[in-house]
């Protein structure tokens, strides 16, 4: 799943998640949900995300 982040930045949040209660299953377009980076790969200009849990 992306995720819009700002202006002409998103992330990617795997299928999977992490922890419990992580799943994307659930999630639906322009909905607002809370993330964290878990890393930034500047040379492939790719943000690797994680659903933020509770």
């Amino acid at each position: 799943m992306f995720v819009h982040l700002c202006d002409c930045v998103e992330g990617i949040v795997p299928p999977t998640g992490e922890g419990p209660g992580a799943s994307t299953e659930d999630l639906r377009e322009d909905r607002q949900i809370s993330v964290r980076i878990v890393t930034v790969d500047h040379e492939r200009h790719r943000v690797l995300l994680a659903l933020a849990v509770p």
